[in-house]
Parts: structure tokens; C-alpha cells; sequence
């Protein structure tokens, strides 16, 4: 399924959400896909705080979305969204217990593979032991040989 968007609800949507060159911003294309993440489909005065909230949880989760270039603080500020009003998407609606297991899920997942990579990390690092220690003994067999026996 698509993702469709109306930009029209927002206030001065044309200087908002495009640039002089005709293109869209990339705050609002964020904000777009956006919602399918924080599951509010359309920003309202009502629920700004709320996707604003959701959205910061998601950039904890997932990592940011657009950020400066200097700063690395994210562009998708709660006056970016506020001045977004408006906008609405097809994306599904999530309840507040439906955000909660999705993002919890996202971080189980990642918590997953960390815990794979750290097996396999200590499982290299057993086999490295293990030939270490074979190397060893087979050293200590040996008997050394001087060079005055050459």
C-alpha cells in the first residue's frame, strides 16, 4: 500500500513544505513518513505534543531522521511540527499500547543482535584461546635448538 499525503490543511503549506525550486522540504517529507512510525496519521493542534513525544521515541529507537549538518541535533523540532499542522497521511492510527509494543519490539530486535554479535565476538575469541593454548603446548615439547648446533 501507498503512502498518500495532504499538505493543503497546512497553513501556508507552499512556503512550509517546498523549497523556491518547486521540490518538497525535507523536514515535511520526514514528517510524512513520519507518521507511519509514530502512528498519528494527520497533526493537529490537539495532538502535536503527542507526535512530538512519539516522534522523539522513534529517533531514540531508529535513530534521527534529518539532523543538522554541524550540530547533529534533529531538524524535526516541535516548532517544525507545530508549523506542520495539518498535515495527514493514509498511515495506520497506533494506540498508545500499540506504540508501546512496537517500539519495545524494535528494541528487543536490537538488543538481539547485539547479544548475536557478542557470541560470535567471544565465540572467535574462544577458538583464538584455544589454538593460543595449543600453540603452547606444542611449544613446550619442543626442545630448543641453539644456533651452535648449526
Amino acid at each position: 500500500m501507498s503512502l498518500d499525503f495532504r499538505l493543503r490543511n497546512i497553513t501556508d503549506y507552499k512556503t512550509v513544505c517546498y523549497r523556491e525550486d518547486g521540490t518538497m522540504n525535507r523536514i515535511t517529507e520526514c514528517l510524512i513518513w513520519a507518521t507511519m512510525n509514530v502512528g498519528i496519521n494527520t497533526i493537529t493542534k490537539d495532538n502535536v505534543n503527542l507526535f512530538f513525544s512519539r516522534l522523539q521515541i522513534t529517533e531514540l529507537v531508529y535513530g534521527k531522521s534529518v539532523m543538522h549538518g554541524e550540530t547533529k541535533e534533529s531538524l524535526l523540532t516541535l516548532e517544525a511540527i507545530t508549523a506542520h499542522i495539518g498535515l495527514s497521511t493514509n498511515a495506520t492510527e497506533l494506540s498508545k499500547r500499540a506504540f508501546k509494543e512496537k517500539m519495545f519490539g524494535a528494541l528487543e530486535r536490537y538488543g538481539d543482535e547485539l547479544l548475536k554479535y557478542a557470541l560470535k565476538d567471544q565465540e572467535k575469541r574462544k577458538t583464538f584461546d584455544d589454538v593460543s593454548k595449543l600453540l603452547d603446548q606444542k611449544n613446550a615439547k619442543l626442545e630448543p635448538i641453539g644456533y651452535d648446533n648449526y
